[in-house]
C-alpha cells in the first residue's frame, strides 16, 4: 500500500477550496506538546499519542472523519509519536515495531498506515482491500487499484454526480452480508495529468487534499453492487468493461489485499464468498470523466433493472 504525502487541497463544488502546505519543522513545530487522539473505526477505536504540534495538524488532517473527540467502544490498541535525537519516533505494539521519520507529513501517514493495522488485527471478520469506495442510493462501488490506476480521481468524479464517499484507501467488507464499511480517511488526488502519460509517469505527479462535507460521507455500511477493478490505459480511445468470473474476481482482489499472509487461507474463503455474490468488472480507460460516467450509467441500469425485476416477482 502506497502512504504518500500531499502539500494542497481542493474542495469539491459544494466546498470551499483550501490549501495546506507543509512547512519545513522548526523548533517550534519539534517543540514538546503532548496530545492523544482517537480514531474511531464501528465498535473499535485506536488511541495515538503525539507530542509534537506540526505532527498532530498532519495526522489530524490525513484521517479526515475518523477523528473522534474521545475512546468509545473497544480499544484496539495504541501508537506513540515523540521526538528522539531529532527524528520522530513511532511505537505501537510489538507486532509493529518502531519506525522513524525526519518529515512530520510522512510520519502521519505513518501512523495511519499503524491504525489501519491495528483495526485489522481487531476485526478479523472483515476484508481488508485497498480501494476506493462511493455510493448511491444505498448501493455501493469498490474501486480496488494499484497506485497510478486513478482510483482516487474517479471516486472524486463520481462525487460530482452525486455519489456519497466511504473511502478512497481503505475497505473493510463483511463478505457475509456484502456490506463495505466506511472508512472516510481525507482523500487525495493527482494534478496535473496530461493525456498520453503512462501509469508509471502518473504516478509522479503531485497529489492533493480534496475536502468533502459532512453530507457527502457515508455513516453506515452499503451493500456492495459491483466491484470494477481498474486499469488506467493512456492509449485506449474509449471506456472498455469486461465481465470478470468469480475466480479471476478472487485473484484480482489478492492482489489488492491489506491483511497479512499468515491470514490468508481464512480470507480466501471470504473472498470466494463475495464474489460469488457480487460481480466483478475490468475496466479499461483513459479519460477519469468519461469512466466515472460510465460507471454511473451502468449504476443507473442496474437499478432499473432490479425495479423491473422486483415489479414482476
Amino acid at each position: 500500500m502506497r502512504w504518500s504525502s500531499c502539500a494542497h487541497s481542493i474542495s469539491l463544488p459544494v466546498i470551499q477550496p483550501k490549501t495546506a502546505p507543509v512547512s519545513e519543522p522548526g523548533r517550534d513545530a519539534f517543540a514538546p506538546s503532548a496530545e492523544t487522539v482517537y480514531v474511531r473505526f464501528e465498535s473499535h477505536y485506536v488511541a495515538v499519542e503525539l507530542g509534537i504540534p506540526q505532527l498532530a495538524a498532519s495526522f489530524r488532517a490525513s484521517i479526515g472523519q475518523l477523528l473522534a473527540a474521545t475512546p468509545h467502544g473497544i480499544s484496539a490498541g495504541s501508537l506513540k509519536a515523540s521526538l528522539e535525537n531529532g527524528r520522530i519516533r513511532i511505537v505501537g505494539p510489538a507486532a509493529l515495531g518502531v519506525e522513524q521519520f525526519t518529515d512530520p507529513t510522512l510520519a502521519a501517514r505513518g501512523l495511519l498506515h499503524g491504525v489501519v493495522k491495528l483495526l485489522m488485527t481487531a476485526r478479523p471478520d472483515l476484508l481488508w482491500i485497498h480501494g476506493g469506495v462511493a455510493a448511491h442510493d444505498g448501493r455501493a462501488l469498490l474501486l480496488p487499484a494499484t497506485s497510478g490506476n486513478g482510483k482516487s480521481t474517479l471516486i472524486a468524479e463520481l462525487l460530482k454526480y452525486g455519489w456519497i464517499y466511504l473511502s478512497d484507501e481503505v475497505a473493510p467488507i463483511d463478505p457475509v452480508t456484502c456490506r463495505v464499511f466506511p472508512f472516510p480517511v481525507t482523500p487525495h488526488m493527482r494534478i496535473g495529468h496530461q493525456p498520453n502519460l503512462s501509469p508509471a509517469e502518473v504516478r509522479k505527479l503531485a497529489k492533493i487534499r480534496i475536502d468533502i462535507g459532512k453530507e457527502m460521507v457515508g455513516a453506515v455500511a452499503v451493500p456492495l453492487e459491483r466491484i470494477y477493478f481498474l486499469s488506467y490505459q493512456q492509449l485506449a480511445v474509449s471506456v472498455q468493461t469486461v465481465v470478470s468470473s468469480p475466480g479471476q474476481s478472487v485473484v484480482e482482489m489478492l492482489r489488492h489485499s491489506l491483511s497479512a499472509w499468515e491470514s490468508r487461507d481464512a480470507e480466501i474463503c471470504g473472498l470466494c464468498e463475495l464474489m460469488r455474490q457480487v460481480p466483478g468488472v475490468h475496466l479499461r480507460y483513459a479519460n477519469a470523466h468519461d469512466a466515472a460516467a460510465e460507471l454511473a450509467h451502468a449504476h443507473q441500469r442496474v437499478k432499473r433493472q432490479s425495479g423491473a425485476t422486483a415489479e414482476f416477482s
